[in-house]
């Protein structure tokens, strides 16, 4: 992938990653155990611990009878460390303005 393409990548995701931060695959072997196959975007990074929560969550804890793919949905809290990333600009300045109360 270019750099242009990488640039343009990351900027359809700005405004999507209010609503979701990645879309993760995870995979499941019955030796190795669940792994995480695929992060989207890339350039997302998640931190061991957010990895871990992610691949125990989405192990299908019981036989649904089912053949075939499974989804789960779910959502987890970030990690203090992650979502000090994430925060903008402006709602940073919010907070150093207003009273614990109104936050």
């Amino acid at each position: 992938m270019s750099p242009m393409e990488q640039k343009s990548e990351v900027l359809h995701w700005k405004n999507f990653s209010q609503w979701a931060y990645a879309i993760c695959v995870v995979t499941f072997d019955l030796e190795l155990g669940q792994a995480m196959e695929l992060v989207y975007p890339s350039h997302c990074e998640l931190s061991e611990r957010e990895r871990a929560n992610i691949c125990y969550l989405a192990f299908p804890d019981s036989n649904s009878g089912l053949m075939g793919n499974v989804q789960f949905h779910f959502r987890i809290r970030m990690c203090p460390e992650t979502r000090q990333n994430l925060i903008q600009k402006s709602s940073s300045n919010f907070n150093e303005k207003y009273p614990v109360s109104l936050k």
